[in-house]
């Protein structure tokens, strides 16, 4: 380390001691002053527009839901009106199997348009194997009807989307009959 020969040298040698050069001027806090003020304000501006920026995103996100939710409701509205009529039509029919098959259109028709929108019931009948994913259990009966942990009877049937589940089916799940007891009763001896 080269000494300043104008410096009286350290006895332990530590660097010497700052002198008034290295104290900056009024004129150098002021242009640093100046320079962290400009700093404060862009960073503060950069953040603004990130909160803005987070704002417009869950607003358009909110937009495209409400979009998607008016675009079924007025594919339901056919759906609703055909309701209508059909209960119009019932008020004043005597035949039964007229209006059943009137209910049936308009129930197709229904399923139809929930189809559209990615709806789709699962397709589930008796003896199927009982997935918990899936399915929801309410009961469990001792049967032979069908394998045990086999579903034995739909209560509700279940709903996906897009293959994401939307309402489990319900089910009555089999289990096994009770084993035949081993001891005899008196009255067979």
């Amino acid at each position: 380390m080269i000494q300043d020969p104008n410096k009286p040298a350290d006895p332990q040698g530590n660097q010497p001691a700052p002198d008034d050069a290295a104290t900056p001027g009024p004129q150098e806090v002021e242009s640093l002053r100046n320079e962290l003020d400009t700093m404060k304000d862009k960073y503060l501006r950069s953040l603004a527009d990130c909160q803005n920026i987070q704002k417009r995103a869950v607003a358009e996100r909110n937009e495209a839901v409400y979009r998607g939710q008016a675009d079924m409701a007025k594919a339901l509205f056919s759906v609703l009106d055909n309701f209508e009529r059909t209960l119009e039509a019932a008020k004043s029919t005597k035949d039964c199997k007229a209006l059943a098959e009137g209910v049936r259109i308009v129930y197709d028709q229904m399923v139809k348009v929930l189809g559209e929108f990615g709806l789709e019931r699962m397709s589930l009948a008796k003896g199927d194997p009982f997935d918990p994913t899936y399915h929801q259990a309410i009961a469990q009966h001792a049967t032979d009807e069908v394998d045990p942990e086999h579903i034995l009877h739909i209560a509700q049937p279940g709903y996906t989307m897009r293959d994401r589940l939307l309402r489990p089916a319900t089910v009555i799940v089999a289990k096994a009959l009770p084993a035949p007891s081993s001891m005899e009763s008196p009255e067979t001896a």
